[in-house]
């Protein structure tokens, strides 16, 4: 850590988050919060295009903060299923913007952005390796902002999202 900054823990609506400051900065002067979380299960989807939740990639937000997010999800499907991404949970966003991207190794199968939260990106119905997930949200109501995959086309194939895919979000205001 550059010798300039501290670390301080504040706790912010039920929650604690670690937050660096500059020497001689007083809590409450950066309202800089990063919340980061590794998948504790594998994922897997089945015959289904229906968006789930990532198990563990779920992040709580506060009504009126501006948050940056990445996801990274390592998994892998068949050509016959594909797969998709979105950020979903239970926050409303006041504005949202996201981009995902579907890859297999260093190919790129898909790209797209959505400004709707639960929104799929990255669809494709090829082989996936790993996917990601950027973006900004100004939250409306608080909640939880949550890593979803799915299918792109139904099969019997599975699709699966690997344990210690990764979310990051970063309140910046």
């Amino acid at each position: 850590m550059p010798s300039n900054l501290n670390t301080q823990t504040q706790a912010i609506s039920g929650y604690t988050s670690a937050q660096a400051l500059p020497d001689g900065a007083q809590t409450g002067d950066y309202t800089i919060f990063t919340d980061a979380k590794a998948s504790t299960a594998q994922v897997d989807r089945v015959s289904s295009t229906t968006l789930t939740n990532i198990t563990g990639l779920s992040v709580n937000v506060l009504a009126g903060a501006t948050y940056i997010f990445e996801a990274y999800i390592t998994g892998t499907s068949t050509a016959n299923g594909g797969a998709k991404f979105a950020i979903g949970g239970t926050a409303t966003a006041t504005s949202v913007s996201y981009t995902g991207s579907n890859l297999n190794g260093t190919t790129s199968n898909a790209r797209s952005t959505t400004t709707t939260l639960g929104n799929a990106v990255g669809a494709s119905t090829a082989v996936f390796t790993n996917g990601n997930i950027t973006g900004a949200i100004v939250v409306a109501t608080a909640g939880t902002l949550t890593v979803q995959i799915a299918q792109n086309a139904s099969h019997a194939d599975t699709t699966s999202a690997y344990i210690n895919s990764s979310f990051l979000v970063t309140r910046v205001s």
